[in-house]
């Protein structure tokens, strides 16, 4: 009698999820253990699995309901539990897209070592992010910065000079960027002192002169007009706008270029009138060593009276520019924007105050005897008369002067009228919070 052949051979295939697990996932599946009912929170536990006579596991009931045997199965190769999610992305072929690259990684480590106290890892600048044409300009930046602290102008300008050529993403660089346009009238202002000064210097320590007040400014006349054409340039270029009224725009050019203007002429009668006092003390000490006591004397008080006339040509030329600064001021206030600036009428009024005491202080006959001084019986005619034209020339001062206080007066109260705001306005009302309420 033939064989009857085992039910396994005609048996259907065992189901997958049936089948035992392979060795990959007997080897790196996690082990499990029961569930403590008493803990439903911890997501680590694990519920074990019923066993099927084979001894392999099945997909536990909760699992089940959600999972198709199919899926359990390929968590079982994956080697993953049930409770923890599937990677994202293209896996295995390709990182989760979740997944942050190394370089923003990073970025967001550095940023986190820099935030501590003291931090760990400084802060840099997007310069030092790969960009070549950053890194260039971090460059010429530094030594455009060290330049200026070690007071090398001429090295300076070559920086700045390098950077205004320089173009980003097609669009030059803008000097407007964070104030720096400041920075190209102060290399303009002093870096001919200092070729001067190279060049004179050898020759001036061989010769043994001493240095007057004038060759100790830290600008020349020649720099000073190279400042000026700079600013002019820069409200050409960059004009104000009225779509962008905060923008950096001649509202700030101009108060710029005048407060220069100011500065230098002061400056300059500043160190000529020292000069001339300088050489009046020289002279005195050298007289004080004459023998004849009254005519040094006489010397003295010629001496005094010529120092004096030359600080009044002084005194004349500072007024002259002056004149000529509120001449240009008077031309930019003409038209709005710039009739509604503040600073700039606060400015215009100022210098109109200083024009005032110049008027008073050039007078060359400043400090001459009028004839109420002294009897007129002991002056000669020619002194006389110089007298009577030195207080016909203080009395048309004294009104200039007035005239140029009163303008002072004009500007400043329209500079406060444009200042107002919202609250000095309600000051203007005058309501008093102590009144009682009737």
């Amino acid at each position: 009698m033939a064989s009857v052949p085992s039910a396994s051979v005609f048996s259907l295939p065992i189901p997958s999820w049936q089948q035992p697990p392979s060795a990959r996932v007997a080897r790196y599946e996690p082990r499990k253990r029961k569930k403590n009912y008493d803990d439903w929170g911890d997501e680590d536990d694990i519920v074990e699995g019923e066993t099927t006579d084979a001894g392999s596991e099945v997909a536990p009931s909760a699992a089940s309901l959600v999972l198709s045997p199919e899926e359990a199965h390929q968590y079982r190769v994956a080697g993953l539990s049930f409770d923890k999610e599937l990677p994202g992305g293209y896996f295995p072929h390709a990182p989760p897209k979740d997944e942050a690259p190394s370089s923003q990684r990073k970025n967001l480590i550095q940023k986190g070592l820099s935030s501590l106290s003291p931090p760990i890892y400084p802060p840099q600048s997007a310069a030092y992010s790969g960009n070549p044409r950053l890194q260039h300009l971090a460059v010429l930046s530094s030594i455009l910065h060290r330049c200026l602290l070690n007071g090398d102008y001429i090295r300076a300008g070559r920086a700045w000079g390098l950077i205004l050529r320089e173009e980003f993403h097609g669009n030059p660089i803008d000097v407007r960027t964070e104030g720096r346009w400041g920075i190209g009238a102060e290399i303009l202002l002093r870096r001919d002192r200092q070729l001067s000064d190279i060049t004179l210097g050898s020759a001036e320590n061989v010769e043994g002169d001493p240095k007057t007040e004038s060759s100790k400014l830290y600008f020349t006349r020649k720099g000073f007009e190279d400042a000026k054409q700079y600013y002019e340039t820069l409200v050409i270029q960059y004009p104000y706008r009225k779509a962008a009224p905060d923008f950096t725009s001649p509202l700030h050019f101009y108060p710029a270029m005048f407060g220069l203007w100011v500065y230098v002429t002061q400056e300059e009668s500043s160190a000529a009138r020292q000069d001339i006092w300088n050489r009046h003390e020289v002279a005195s000490r050298e007289g004080s060593n004459d023998e004849d006591a009254a005519s040094d004397l006489g010397s003295h008080d010629g001496s005094k009276q010529q120092t004096q006339a030359l600080i009044a040509e002084v005194r004349a030329a500072e007024l002259d520019e002056a004149q000529k600064i509120a001449a240009r001021m008077d031309e930019v206030l003409v038209s709005p924007p710039y009739s509604d600036s503040r600073e700039l009428l606060e400015l215009r009024g100022m210098i109109s105050l200083w024009i005032g005491d110049l008027f008073v202080s050039s007078l060359p006959h400043q400090g001459r005897e009028t004839p109420e001084d002294d009897d007129s019986d002991l002056i000669s005619g020619e002194d006389f008369q110089d007298s009577i034209q030195a207080r016909r020339e203080q009395r048309l001062a004294a009104e200039k002067r007035q005239s140029e206080v009163e303008k002072a007066q004009d500007f400043l109260v329209k500079a406060k009228q444009r200042g107002k705001g919202v609250t000095s306005t309600l000051e203007d009302l005058h309501i008093d919070d102590n009144a009682s309420v009737g």
